[in-house]
């Protein structure tokens, strides 16, 4: 079970530490994402369970500039699953919070710090909740329609064996952006 938990767990903190669209100095933007998906482990051996389990997941951020280099973004995030265990029996795994950036921005970047903190299950009980943290360092390289990102950080739960402990994690990815206008 310490599979999914940690998927969720950290699909969630990182999956809105991205920027939203580069804005002018008083021009605030912002994003919505929702998404959808199944995760399967089938670890083999006998008397070991598989692993398998859908999950959806959102996220919101806006973008409040500053002024013309510096940008303030705020998050919020959830992600969830429903597993029955073959027993009968539903566990919840999933987990929400909130996010901070704060980053200096220009024509060709972005470079700054986030922070997040939220609320994580790792699934053997549903008022078993936990206080997941992660901050670090993050960038961004625009490139036409394109935005290069990483992210690079620390990752810490409350929880004693279950969830993510004093974990480091790096984070990269590409973004497109498409105008739905004429």
């Amino acid at each position: 079970m310490k599979v999914r938990a940690i998927a969720l767990t950290t699909s969630a903190l990182v999956a809105v530490a991205t920027f939203a669209a580069p804005a002018s100095a008083g021009e605030y933007t912002g994003k919505i994402n929702l998404g959808a998906g199944y995760t399967w482990d089938e670890n083999g051996g006998e008397g070991s369970a598989e692993n398998n389990f859908s999950a959806i997941h959102g996220s919101g951020s806006v973008n409040v500039p500053y002024n013309d280099v510096v940008n303030l973004q705020f998050d919020i995030f959830s992600a969830a699953s429903m597993d029955n265990d073959g027993v009968g029996e539903d566990n919840f795994y999933g987990g929400s919070g909130l996010g901070v950036h704060l980053n200096y921005r220009d024509k060709e970047g972005a470079l700054g710090v986030f922070a997040s903190l939220g609320r994580a299950n790792n699934g053997s009980d549903e008022d078993e909740d936990h206080v997941v943290f992660a901050a670090g360092l993050e960038g961004q390289y625009f490139s036409g329609a394109w935005t290069l990102r990483g992210q690079v950080g620390y990752l810490d739960s409350d929880d004693n064996g279950e969830l993510i402990q004093e974990a480091g994690f790096i984070d990269l990815g590409a973004v497109a952006r498409v105008s739905l206008t004429g």
